[in-house]
């Protein structure tokens, strides 16, 4: 009877792990098809940021698109980086602090909002990934 109640209970653990339910039943085939589309989507651009890292294409454009995908999916660390080369040579006053005052001279408010949005929709997204 014990083993009984510890093995539903791991059961149910196991359904709810991370607040991501398991599905009850087969994926269809609409469904099935809908997801290997999303996941080619997802991996040609992946490999369209990586060769534009390579080509240190760090353009608006590339921003634009790193932020979209930074949105998908917030784990992806190679991206943050990225991102960060690319506002470094936009910008590159950010980062750097006045000596007298110890205040980050860097003052664009938009590219500082738009930042804050993206890192704020990650941290919704998955609030462990920013850790």
């Amino acid at each position: 009877m014990r083993d009984v109640i510890i093995k539903e209970g791991f059961e149910k653990v196991f359904e709810d792990m991370h607040n991501r339910k398991k599905l009850d039943r087969p994926l269809t085939l609409n469904e099935s098809k809908a997801i290997h589309e999303k996941s080619l989507m997802y991996r040609s651009l992946v490999d369209i940021l990586f060769a534009k890292r390579e080509e240190r294409d760090y353009s608006q454009d590339s921003l634009l698109i790193l932020g979209k995908m930074l949105r998908l999916n917030p784990d992806f660390y190679s991206l943050w980086n990225f991102r960060r080369e690319i506002l470094l040579h936009l910008y590159p006053e950010i980062g750097q602090i006045d000596s007298s005052s110890k205040i980050l001279k860097f003052n664009n408010a938009d590219v500082s909002r738009t930042e804050l949005e993206v890192t704020a929709d990650g941290i919704r997204k998955n609030p462990k990934s920013c850790e």
